[in-house]
This record gives structure tokens, sequence and C-alpha cells, in this order.
């Protein structure tokens, strides 16, 4: 017995289609640089064809609006997938690409060799619950760490969609009556089918827009909190960071260094080789400060000129000071160079730790910052505070 109006809902469902086309497209024009967007205005244009395609069965070849009908859904949600792996600024993976042709072999088979409508929605509706699996997968991490609303309207997308399609294959196998995809216009599976793809396309464009909006506010956040030049934390960021980080530390009773780092003569290259060699200066010791304490929980900021510093939570003044004598090493054996001119890079650091569980930031940032003022005092190039 037709219990939804299988017609209204396909033309709806198109009308929805359209609609979360325009919104892609209109995002993408405006964020060109999003490229994920592109990919969901294609994931709108191809489920737009195929639900055209199945609607065509009346008036066109049936076997060209099966097969290639199949290929635009599945594919429309394997681009869904893609685009929200780029919109998580995820590498590429093209893997998932190549699930739907199996699908896509058994429905021609089932097709053109030996027609088996149920068979067909049986495979389809399989495949389909598989590449919407990829694409909640891409979903599992929220991209605040608070929590996403998107990622929850998004998820509940895709958990409509799988049971959806695990319900299709369940009407099909246990009540062959309603046979689905297309062969009774009224059925309950085909109904499903059309309210599915109704849901899916109104949801997505206010779930990617949400996201998108979260991703937008993340940059903005990442950019106030990091200098430009270097991409490490601000002063003010790595200040906060670095409250929290020591009243952590001091709850679980773990020991924290604070080095203050000061380039030395930094003034002499600036003035001798101007402030573009200043800044690639910067740079490059930023990169080299980055590198020699990636095996360290360390807090790296940028919060003076030429002065950074770094917190260890968890590390004593000694762990920590291996880390700046290893920087050091690495500076002498590996010398920058500017227009082809090697330029000596040494470094000055005031080492302090905190030892009290009463100190505070405040009190560790003034030891460490006497212990550089030793080390400045004492012909530079090393570490006062051990």
């Amino acid at each position: 017995m037709d219990w939804l109006d299988i017609p209204t809902l396909a033309f709806v469902a198109q009308f929805a289609s359209i609609v979360s086309l325009a919104v892609f497209v209109y995002l993408w024009r405006n964020n060109p640089q999003v490229k994920a967007f592109a990919w969901l205005a294609a994931c709108s244009l191809s489920m737009s064809l195929g639900i055209f395609l199945i609607l065509g069965l009346r008036f066109l070849p049936v076997t060209f609006c099966i097969l290639s009908g199949n290929i635009c859904l599945m594919y429309s949600g394997v681009m869904l997938a893609h685009g929200t792996r780029l919109l998580y600024l995820r590498p590429v993976n093209w893997l998932y690409w190549l699930t739907p042709l199996p699908m896509l072999g058994f429905s021609g088979y089932f097709t053109l060799i030996t027609p088996d409508v149920s068979a067909r929605v049986v495979i389809y509706s399989a495949t389909a619950v598989l590449v919407t699996g990829y694409f909640a997968f891409e979903l599992r991490r929220p991209l605040h760490p608070a929590g996403s609303n998107a990622r929850i309207v998004l998820l509940t997308v895709a958990s409509i969609d799988i049971a959806v399609n695990l319900l299709r294959v369940w009407l099909t196998l246990v009540h062959p009556q309603h046979q689905g995809l297309l062969t009774s216009v009224g059925s309950n599976a085909t109904a499903l089918a059309f309210l599915n793809g109704l849901l899916y396309l109104s949801l997505l464009p206010l779930g990617f827009m949400m996201l998108h909006d979260e991703r937008l506010q993340l940059h903005l956040q990442h950019q106030a909190d990091h200098d430009d030049l270097t991409q490490l934390l601000s002063r003010r960021a790595f200040m906060e960071r670095a409250e929290q980080a020591i009243s952590q530390a001091l709850q679980r009773r773990h020991s924290v260094a604070l080095a203050i780092i000061d380039l030395d003569w930094f003034k002499q290259i600036n003035d001798g080789y101007g402030h573009l060699a200043g800044d690639y200066v910067l740079e490059f010791f930023a990169r080299m400060l980055l590198r020699e304490t990636s095996g360290s929980p360390a807090l790296l900021g940028r919060i003076g000129g030429e002065e950074f510093a770094v917190l260890w939570p968890g590390l004593s003044a000694k762990e920590a000071s291996i880390h700046l004598y290893r920087l050091q090493n690495s500076l002498k054996s590996s010398p920058m160079e500017w227009d082809g001119i090697p330029i000596s890079l040494t470094f000055s650091s005031g080492l302090a730790e905190l030892n009290d569980n009463q100190q505070k930031f405040d009190t560790l940032y003034r030891h460490a910052d006497a212990q550089l003022y030793l080390a400045k005092e004492n012909g530079r190039d090393c570490l006062f505070g051990m």
C-alpha cells in the first residue's frame, strides 16, 4: 500500500538538490581558496543528475537510466566524503573512489545479463552504507576541542542515510512485494529513497555552512594567538597557555622548566643585511627551535622582537637544557645563508625551574629572565640557569 506520494517526493528532492547546489556554488565563489566547496557542489550536481535519471525511466532507455543513475548517486557520496576531508585539511585519499566500482559491476550484471531489481536495490543500498560510513569517518573528530554543532548535524545526516539504506535492504529482502527502486512507483522502498534524498540534501548545506563557520573562527583565533612571521604563539597567548600548563603540572606534581632565548647580535644582522634578512633569520630560527623541541611537550612562543620562550611542563631544567644544547649544535653545524652569504647565528638563554608549589608563571619568568641577563653579561652564546 502506498504511504507517500512518490512523484511529489521526487520533485521536492530534486528541488532540494538544486538549492543545495546553489548554496555550495555560492560558498565556493565567495571562498575560492576552500576547494572543498567545489567538491560539495559537484556532489549536489551529481545527486541532482542521479535523481533526474531515475525519474527519466519513463521516457529514457531503462538500462541507461539505471546504470548512469547509480553511478551519479554513488559518486555523489564519494565526493561528499572527499569534500569533507578537504574541509578538515586532511591529505587526499583516493582509495575510497574505488568503492563504488564493484557495485557498478554487479549493477550492470543485474541490469543487462540477469535483470533483478531486488539484487540491484540490495547492492546499491549496501554500497551506500559503506560510502556514507566513509563520510561519517571523516567527521570522527570535531574541529573545535569544545565540540561541534555542525558535526552533530552532519553525523545525523549520515546516520539517517545509513538507517534508511539498511531499511531498504530489509524491505527488499523480507517483503518482496516492495521490491524497491522504481519497479513499483508507489513502493515503500522507493518512497524511502526519495525521502532520504530530501532530508539529505536539505541538511547538508546547513551542516557544511556551520562547519565552515567553525573553521573560519578557528583560523581567526589561530591568527590572533600566533605570530604571523614565525607561526609560534604570540606573547599574550604564550603567557595565557603557560599559566594553564603550570597549573596542570602542579596538580600532577610535575616539574616545569622555562627558557627565555635571545638571538645574539640580531640588530647587526638587520642593519647589515636588511630587514628581509632579519625576518628570514627569525623564521629560520623558529623552524630549528620547533625541530629540536619536537620530541618534548614544549610550549613555544615569540615574546619579543628576537626573543623566544619555551615552557616544558613535566621536564626539569636539566632535561630541558639538553634540547637547548642540541639547538646550539644544530645552528653551528647547519649555518643559514642569505643571498649566498653564510650568517653565523647564536643565542643566549636563561633557564629556570619551578621548584615551589606556590610559585606562579610570573615568578618563573623573572628567574629565567635574570638568568638570560647573566648569559648576555658573560659573552653571549651560552646558557645560564643550571
